[in-house]
């Protein structure tokens, strides 16, 4: 008896042990000398995120400590108060309990904290009042690794575990055309290449305006996964027919709202650098799709 228990530990162990190896595959990289913003096939970006979009599921905006509670001057403070009397807005500090995702000690953790909520004012950052829910009582070595926080009970549990994270250390973002089979999972990560002077408009006149990149850019990127063990497919991300938008930074695989299935978290960022924005796909193990869009958390620079 004891010897089919360490049989079976070692063949768990063996199971999980490969479930965290990452294997990379290049794609073919297409080449496209031309890119005509004027009849692009798809001109949405999947799933909408970013300024001015929505997160109806979790807190856009999240931080670990009250601006109040630093040393800032006083024209801020009284701008912030200006600007949210405007917005007919108040600051919310009753407790709230909500479920917080962050990254800590190489494990992904979804747990419960007592939040509240604040506006700050943000200049550079298109709305210049963001409202802001505040984590009270965590600390976090890196400010980067609290991801989000949930506003509904869609994450409804509490749990820990280990993750894999997908990333490029010596550039920005990771380099498209690109498959990554990780477990039960097939990640492909594709996009097109634009060469210098590549991107052009055709103006009223009919002739081509042309739209300088730069230098090479990569183009309509788009991140899909499939499931081997199922056979189904999703595009988790598609942002066609841009050139300083989507680039993908980093892909996080683990279980963040405690069913024993691994989720998606994609770390998107700009060529720009100005903004972070960490989208998150949740298992539906019970739908026709993998995955769902739940959401997103965001982290700006503003100039």
């Amino acid at each position: 008896m004891k010897l089919k228990i360490i049989i079976w530990t070692f063949c768990f162990f063996l199971t999980k042990l490969s479930a965290q190896t990452v294997i990379v595959t290049d794609l073919p990289v297409t080449v496209n000398k031309v890119l005509d913003f004027n009849h692009s096939e798809d001109g949405v970006t999947f799933p909408i995120f970013g300024w001015g979009g929505q997160s109806s599921n979790i807190f856009p905006n999240v931080s670990l400590n009250s601006w109040r509670s630093t040393d800032v001057p006083q024209w801020y403070i009284d701008y912030t108060n200006k600007r949210m009397k405007e917005e007919n807005v108040k600051n919310d500090y009753t407790p709230v309990p909500r479920k917080v995702v962050f990254k800590k000690d190489n494990k992904i953790v979804t747990k419960e904290y007592q939040t509240y909520i604040e506006y700050f004012y943000l200049e550079g950052c298109g709305a210049d009042l963001q409202k802001t829910v505040i984590v009270k009582d965590l600390v976090l070595a890196n400010y980067n690794d609290l991801l989000g926080v949930f506003s509904t009970d869609i994450v409804n549990k509490e749990c820990l575990g280990r993750y894999i994270e997908i990333n490029n250390p010596d550039k920005h973002f990771l380099t498209p055309n690109k498959r990554y089979e990780v477990g039960n999972y097939i990640i492909e990560h594709k996009a097109t290449l634009l060469e210098k002077d590549s991107v052009f408009r055709i103006n009223a006149d009919g002739s081509r305006r042309v739209i300088n990149v730069g230098g090479s850019q990569w183009a309509n990127i788009e991140l899909s996964i499939t499931n081997k063990q199922n056979n189904k497919s999703q595009l988790l991300l598609k942002t066609p027919n841009q050139f300083t938008n989507g680039y993908i930074k980093s892909i996080l695989i683990s279980d963040i709202n405690c069913d024993s299935i691994d989720d998606i978290i994609l770390i998107v960022t700009s060529d720009s650098g100005l903004c972070l924005y960490r989208l998150f796909y949740l298992s539906t193990p019970n739908s026709d799709s993998l995955f769902e869009f739940v959401g997103y958390s965001e982290e700006c620079i503003c100039p």
